[in-house]
């Protein structure tokens, strides 16, 4: 049987001038798709996310992700997209043997949210940071970003950054080029 990998990634309130402080950012999108480790997306799932700390976006925020107000504003709060997210990932009925995603960062935010909504954790326990383990497979001095990782394997970034499906769907691109 083939491995699966969830693949996720989160887009965060943020703002360039400190008055989002980092401690205090909230996902406002997640993208997931499962794929196999070759690449291969075999179902992909997407949600914005109403955030209640700081739920007036910024306009850094809203230029870098192209989310505007109107899709937080109409959207659900953590806990249901998280039961969404949850309820997807189960009726795939397919073994996920991790999750993965580009970096740490989604993993800290996702943590940072899922306590201070009080949600028990609802992924599978081992996370793939792939930036690091590309970074080492590759003898790279720095992580890179996504789009400098596809690059460097002669691929071009396909959809638009910071869009958390998309960028969850060119994170899972890279899989075959991690080694697990």
């Amino acid at each position: 049987m083939t491995s699966l990998v969830l693949v996720i990634d989160l887009e965060a309130t943020c703002c360039n001038q400190g008055s989002v402080p980092q401690q205090e950012m909230e996902a406002i999108q997640i993208g997931a798709v499962i794929a196999t480790v070759s690449g291969e997306v075999l179902g992909e799932w997407s949600s914005h996310v109403r955030p209640v700390r700081h739920p007036v976006l910024t306009t850094f925020c809203t230029q870098l992700t192209g989310i505007r107000q109107s899709h937080v504003d109409t959207a659900d709060a953590l806990p249901s997209v998280i039961k969404r997210l949850g309820q997807w990932i189960d009726d795939t009925r397919s073994t996920i043997d991790c999750w993965a995603s580009w970096g740490a960062y989604d993993r800290h935010q996702l943590q940072q949210d899922l306590t201070f909504h009080g949600v028990p954790w609802c992924l599978p326990l081992t996370h793939l940071n792939m930036k690091a383990v590309f970074a080492k497979k590759f003898k790279l001095k720095k992580r890179p970003a996504l789009s400098t990782a596809l690059s460097l394997i002669g691929l071009e970034f396909s959809g638009t950054p910071h869009n958390a499906l998309d960028d969850a769907r060119n994170a899972a691109r890279l899989l075959r080029y991690t080694g697990i």
